[in-house]
């Protein structure tokens, strides 16, 4: 456990099995509720990401555990709205099964969905689809299927930017049939994330391979960065990358990096300070002792013996491949 910022703690738990550290979570919240409820009389917001195999890979845990916590503060405000817009004496309130919705969303087709969509919403075409009611509601079975289908189908989905258009196409939203008509639309948007199998991966890697390449001097570039830039959410792009490279993104814009700074060590003659702001670092301290780590030589050392070397190297290569 670490504080990560003066208003947040963050808990890493380590076990074999996933059973043995959902019962040290379980452990754990409810002893941390009872304090804080005693204490502070408030709640516990708790969001959860995936388990690791690896070491390297606890940061994706933390941007999934950190998105998680940002769609579901978002889902518990359109419940409460949803809630007072229900009190609304011109409101038709109905009771939906969200449960075979989602059941749907997981398991139904294409062909079975007309039928299954009319059945699901006939309470409500009483509805009175000028009211906030509507609109919440609406926006709540959204949220929820959108959740389900990026953690069902472990898509790289861009959910924020599918979200805002959807809620506008919500706020357009008239009447009864185009209340179905827009359900209908948004499972099948949802469906095409199920289809997304492992041979995208390999144009997606392609893709942000490329952009590093290209943007490797950028003293900005990130994580977040490169996600918006892919068109996906930054957890699933880290996660892919790991699982297909065995390497994080930032080692591998590391090394890319470290790679440039080496060739314009061979064949330049400008100075570390330069060198260093070509490849992406203001800091010069920085740079040269991350390029020893990855070289074993500073910069100064590998430019007066780093090239003999790396020719010595590749020639015994060369000959043990004779």
């Amino acid at each position: 456990m670490y504080k990560r910022s003066r208003t947040e703690t963050v808990v890493i738990l380590k076990g074999s099995l996933r059973e043995e550290l959902s019962s040290k979570m379980k452990t754990f919240t409810e002893s941390l509720q009872i304090k804080l409820k005693a204490a502070f009389n408030c709640d516990l917001s708790l969001s959860l990401g995936n388990v690791q195999d690896r070491l390297q890979g606890i940061h994706i845990s933390y941007l999934e555990a950190e998105e998680e916590k940002t769609w579901k503060k978002i889902s518990k405000q359109n419940k409460a709205a949803l809630w007072e817009s229900s009190f609304d004496s011109l409101t038709n309130r109905v009771l939906l099964d969200r449960n075979r919705l989602v059941d749907f969303l997981k398991l139904g087709s294409s062909r079975e969905a007309p039928d299954f969509i009319r059945q699901f919403t006939a309470e409500m075409s009483s509805i009175n689809w000028e009211s906030m009611y509507a609109y919440y509601l609406i926006n709540d079975l959204t949220l929820e299927l959108v959740l389900t289908a990026k953690r069902s189908f472990q898509t790289g989905g861009n959910t924020e930017d599918l979200m805002k258009d959807l809620q506008q196409q919500i706020r357009n939203i008239a009447s009864f049939e185009e209340c179905q008509d827009y359900l209908l639309t948004l499972l099948e948007q949802l469906w095409k994330w199920r289809l997304e199998g492992s041979d995208k991966y390999g144009e997606l890697i392609d893709k942000v391979k490329l952009h590093i390449r290209q943007h490797y001097d950028d003293d900005q570039l990130s994580l977040f960065e490169i996600s918006r830039q892919i068109g996906v959410s930054s957890s699933h792009l880290s996660k892919i990358f790991s699982q297909e490279t065995g390497q994080t993104m930032t080692e591998y814009l590391t090394l890319t990096r470290i790679s440039k700074a080496k060739e314009l060590l061979k064949t330049t003659r400008s100075k570390t300070f330069e060198i260093a702001y070509q490849v992406g670092y203001n800091d010069q301290h920085y740079f040269s002792n991350l390029f020893k780590k990855v070289t074993g030589l500073t910069p100064t050392e590998y430019r007066k013996h780093g090239f003999a070397e790396d020719q010595g190297r590749l020639a015994r290569e060369g000959g043990s491949n004779l």
